[in-house]
This record gives structure tokens, C-alpha cells and sequence, in this order.
């Protein structure tokens, strides 16, 4: 079982040992160079609470850490800051972010 937040509320997540390998026996999605199964598994569960892993294929780390942390999150786009205005705007948000400990 692994814990996630879904919608902000801790859901535990059930998942089988097996783990979809592809022709050469390696796992079909995720691997890590230390074997290590954790990433695997924690992908699995990821895919279980979206319905599949093509459902998982890209998004933002924002979304990511509001289900594996439960807390607020929020994406930043670079070209939203080319201005020198808004570059000072951003520089402030992330010193207030800082301040706050986040």
C-alpha cells in the first residue's frame, strides 16, 4: 500500500507486486540505476489513481507534489517574467515564499 493525497485527503493507494516489464525484461516504465524498487511501485500507484500510465506521461511537478506532500503548489513560466517589472515581481514572491519557509 502507498499513501497518497488525492483531492487533499490521505488515500491509500493498493497495488500488486507485478511489475509491467517490456520484451527485454526491464520495467516498462520507470527504472533506476540502483535497482531500487520504491520509484517503480510509487509510479504504479500514480498510474492506479489515474487509470493508466498513458495517462501519466507528462504534467506539471506542481500537480506531482499536491499528491505526494498534501500541500499547495504552484507552476511558474518563465516567459511570464521577461519584463523587468515582473522579474521584480517574481523575485519577491520567491523571498516571501522563503520568509514563510515553504
Amino acid at each position: 500500500m502507498i499513501t497518497l493525497f488525492v483531492n487533499g485527503k490521505i488515500t491509500p493507494v493498493i497495488i500488486d507486486d507485478y511489475v509491467p516489464c517490456n520484451r527485454q525484461g526491464k520495467p516498462f516504465a520507470c527504472d533506476t540505476k540502483s535497482k531500487e524498487l520504491w520509484a517503480i511501485l510509487l509510479e504504479k500507484a500514480w498510474a492506479k489513481i489515474h487509470g493508466t500510465y498513458a495517462r501519466i506521461e507528462a504534467g506539471l511537478p506542481s500537480f506531482a507534489c499536491m499528491h505526494l506532500l498534501g500541500t499547495p503548489a504552484e507552476s511558474l513560466w518563465h516567459g511570464d517574467f521577461e519584463a523587468p517589472e515582473d522579474k521584480a515581481r517574481f523575485w519577491k514572491k520567491l523571498q516571501r515564499c522563503d520568509k514563510r519557509q515553504y
